[in-house]
């Protein structure tokens, strides 16, 4: 996974939705070092920030050590530094589909959602608990590929047509190469990201660039 705070979701677009749409909590699936955590921490508006994260590793390091930054946000070569937790911020461990209704629940106003395309690692260091998954479990679409199920869990437990939904990682679904990639790995097929389309059209404005790993923009359509 990506993080934010790149060019193209930079501090100005962002900082802009959060006014625009009233956006007061952050809901992220993937912690990881915390790069985008951290980052979305430093704009303004926002109240509380929940981290989602499958591997508990993640976590134990970012309540130990705090979450890694850039000093320099537009240099990825920039040195980093870690920003402490604090009380606005909450870290739920276990899968996106699982932990997902507690994240809504304890969620505030308007949500600004950034969501993984995919798990990080096809092997059992992500498993969300003790014993690795097996290969066949890794190999299923629904196991490592999330986030159709985490789209319908989200419309079916709150109403998201003010919220902005930003997914990383479109390339999994939208460029043939990667999805050779994925076959040559043993996975079947990927499908394409058409269930977007039809889970936020009725809601949302979708856009998507091919920059980076490629990024989905869902943002609320006006009101009538």
């Amino acid at each position: 996974m990506g993080h934010l705070g790149t060019a193209t979701l930079n501090r100005s677009k962002l900082q802009g939705w959060i006014e625009k749409y009233d956006l007061t909590t952050f809901i992220e699936t993937g912690l990881q070092k915390g790069k985008s955590l951290a980052f979305m921490m430093s704009l303004d508006d926002l109240e509380k920030y929940i981290s989602i994260e499958i591997n508990y590793r993640y976590i134990e390091n970012a309540k130990a050590l705090g979450l890694e930054q850039r000093e320099n946000e537009e240099d990825p070569r920039s040195p980093c530094t870690r920003k402490a937790l604090d009380d606005s911020v909450l870290l739920l461990h276990g899968s996106s589909v699982d932990m997902l209704p507690a994240a809504i629940e304890a969620a505030e106003g308007n949500v600004l959602w950034w969501l993984d395309a995919h798990l990080p690692h096809p092997n059992g260091q992500w498993a969300g608990r003790d014993e690795p998954i097996s290969e066949d479990e890794v190999l299923e679409r629904s196991v490592a590929f999330p986030l159709e199920r985490e789209l319908d869990i989200m419309l079916a437990c709150r109403d998201i047509s003010n919220d902005v939904i930003l997914c990383d990682d479109m390339r999994v679904y939208d460029h043939n190469t990667y999805k050779s990639q994925y076959r040559n790995k043993g996975y079947g097929d990927l499908g394409s990201s058409d269930f977007i389309r039809r889970a936020l059209e009725p809601t949302h404005v979708i856009s998507k660039t091919t920059i980076d790993s490629g990024y989905m923009i869902a943002l609320p359509r006006e009101k009538r």
